[in-house]
């Protein structure tokens, strides 16, 4: 029970759940938030779906939960914690829900069979978000997305082709270091791109064509 008693948050789940429907409410009152760690000991949760009510999941939620495959969120969810669905390594598809503005920092790194992105109205990526998800070949951001930060798309080693969008300003150290199979950069020529940090395609031995 948490806002001064007027709601609640998940705060855990059983480690043996495989599939869950979160109910919009729990004893009269909405369910709001999915707590820091909730799922971390469901380690044999293959499918989720998240009530209308919730707007915050907490870091670490999903952290390592090997099984899930799908989930499903509301547009209610305005923000999405650090690690939330780290090492979710069969997981192949996301859709940022429309009033989430960050990836944030390790939110999907080593998802390893993540292939699919949509960043909807995203506009920062954070550190290490999608390192280590060597199943994703091609990148295309959105115009909405300013910033990618340290290391996010680092060593996702199936990487081969990167399309960065009209609006963004700066590409962080070591943003695309060790994609080994990246071949392809283009940048817009919008004129809003400032810089690229120390290393950012580091180890991209695969590099032939960069456009900026």
């Amino acid at each position: 029970l948490i806002g001064n008693g007027s709601e609640y948050q998940l705060s855990s789940v059983s480690p043996t759940l495989e599939s869950i429907v979160l109910q919009d409410s729990y004893r009269g009152k909405p369910v709001t938030q999915i707590g820091e760690g909730a799922f971390r000991r469901a380690s044999k949760i293959e499918e989720v779906v998240v009530g209308k009510y919730v707007v915050e999941i907490g870091s670490m939620a999903f952290f390592n939960c090997g099984y899930l495959t799908k989930i499903e969120l509301p547009d209610t969810i305005e923000t999405i914690g650090e690690a939330a669905f780290q090492a979710c390594k069969l997981l192949t598809e996301f859709t940022f829900p429309s009033k989430v503005k960050t990836a944030s920092k390790s939110m999907f790194a080593y998802c390893r069979e993540l292939t699919t992105i949509n960043f909807n109205n995203v506009t920062a990526i954070d550190e290490l978000a999608f390192s280590g998800c060597s199943a994703l070949t091609s990148l295309e951001l959105s115009d909405k997305i300013i910033t990618v930060g340290k290391g996010a798309f680092r060593d996702c080693t199936a990487l081969e082709t990167v399309k960065l969008g009209g609006n963004l300003k700066y590409v962080a150290i070591q943003a695309f270091s060790d994609c080994s199979s990246l071949s392809k950069v283009i940048f817009s020529d919008s004129g809003n791109f400032k810089q690229i940090g120390d290393s950012a395609f580091r180890n991209c031995t695969a590099l032939t064509s960069v456009t900026l």
